[in-house]
């Protein structure tokens, strides 16, 4: 597919191709570009249809199929401006106001390009505009590798008290940066600090609900977001995570707050492993609602944003896609067969022969080869599930998995233990009934 501005080199210069706003070689919205979009959005189209625009896009790729869908799961319940918020991120990615101008001329929506265009001219003149940039987030290859390396040695259980030895190395981390002259390495051993607190959070809510979102790893993040290599990208980190603990808290409101900011800095910076991790956290949140109140909209909105995150993924390195695709489908399978972030099964919840199919489809994309010892659990709970709903035929298959799940659970010491117990118990009882 050409881009918009090969496009606009083959296009002859017409009227539509002379539109005056400067962008240089730019491939995204600047901050001041967001800014005017989604003022436009917001005003000047708030109770105009997205569909029709966000269709058209999609057909011509200037939009994923991934973002029409979700707007399209979120339309019958959400007010237009909750689509053109999604729209709006997504193109401020992909093409800069200028592009988009072009766009829409070129896709006939011509009154709609004059609009913006006359929008844009207004908005300029009458604010004051200070030079801004998008954020870059440079090459972060180093610290996304760490990042996944001790994410992944919590997965597989290489610590006896995952939280516990964390919390040593950390403490070890911050006395060296104190020691440390350079600011660019300081800056680096931050960045692995918040990393590594992290991970630390997420080992924590493997054990446990019962988190501060305010004290603890979260107070120890907050204290030096501002002096990483990129605030804004460990911001990301850190609202992902105060998101899903608030979620198992019982604290939805606040923790829709949390998902808010993190997406406002993940969408003001370049795709990175962060994002990704946002994108997950989200799916996870999502989850948890689902399980409060199953309906297909939510389950919709759910399956549309893991299909983003793994869409998020293309450009990583091979071991980095397969970890996070891993944590993608895992939960996207758990959403058709309806078990909840905790492994709970959800009671009376119809599990349709399209999401069987669907499940059974996602398990066979992957041999799941070298699983860590937590997404053995989780993956296991999902296969035990599974075969549960393929018939009574297959309940000795469900107890035999399950009661190696179990085993797992109890090893770990991991908090979706007593879910877990409790589905043994009812698969048993099923299975002597039978």
């Amino acid at each position: 597919m050409a881009t918009v501005d090969k496009q606009l080199e083959n296009q002859e210069a017409d009227d539509r191709t002379l539109v005056p706003i400067p962008c240089g070689n730019r491939k995204y919205m600047n901050v001041l570009e967001r800014n005017i979009l989604h003022s436009f959005f917001t005003s000047v189209l708030l109770y105009v249809n997205p569909l029709p625009l966000i269709r058209r896009l999609a057909e011509r790729d200037q939009v994923s199929k991934e973002c029409c869908n979700l707007i399209e799961a979120k339309s019958e319940n959400s007010p237009y401006s909750f689509s053109y918020e999604i729209l709006g991120n997504e193109i401020a990615k992909r093409m800069s106001l200028r592009s988009f101008v072009f766009v829409l001329f070129s896709l006939n929506f011509t009154q709609l390009a004059n609009d913006l265009l006359g929008f844009y001219t207004e908005y300029t003149r009458t604010k004051c505009v200070p030079k801004v940039s998008r954020t870059n987030v440079g090459n972060r290859r180093a610290i996304q590798q760490y990042f996944k390396f001790i994410k992944k040695q919590v997965h597989e259980f290489t610590f006896k008290n995952p939280q516990a030895d964390l919390s040593v190395i950390g403490a070890r981390i911050k006395q060296r940066i104190e020691l440390e002259k350079s600011d660019c390495k300081r800056q680096v051993m931050y960045d692995r600090y918040i990393a590594l607190k992290a991970a630390e959070i997420d080992a924590l809510t493997n054990r446990t609900d019962d988190i501060d979102p305010y004290g603890g790893a979260f107070a120890d993040i907050e204290q030096v977001l501002d002096k990483s290599s990129n605030p804004s990208v460990s911001r990301v980190l850190f609202y992902g995570r105060k998101a899903d603990v608030l979620s198992s808290l019982g604290r939805k409101e606040e923790g829709r707050g949390m998902l808010k900011e993190g997406f406002a800095y993940a969408n003001a910076t370049d795709t990175c492993l962060e994002s990704v991790d946002m994108v997950y956290k989200s799916v996870v949140f999502r989850l948890s609602e689902l399980e409060e109140n199953p309906s297909s909209q939510l389950k919709e909105q759910l399956l549309a944003e893991a299909s983003r995150g793994l869409h998020e993924l293309n450009e990583e390195d091979e071991d980095v896609k397969i970890f996070w695709k891993r944590l993608f489908v895992l939960r996207m399978i758990y959403c058709h067969l309806g078990i909840g972030k905790r492994c709970k099964i959800f009671p009376n919840y119809e599990v349709t022969p399209q999401s069987l199919k669907e499940a059974e489809r996602l398990f066979s994309l992957d041999s799941l080869n070298n699983l860590e010892h937590r997404r053995q659990m989780m993956y296991g709970v999902a296969k035990a599930r599974l075969q549960e709903l393929q018939g009574d035929t297959c309940m000795s298959s469900a107890l035999d998995t399950l009661s190696r799940v179990m085993e797992i659970a109890i090893e770990g010491k991991y908090t979706e233990m007593p879910m877990i117990r409790q589905y043994l118990s009812c698969l048993s009882q099923r299975h002597q009934e039978f």
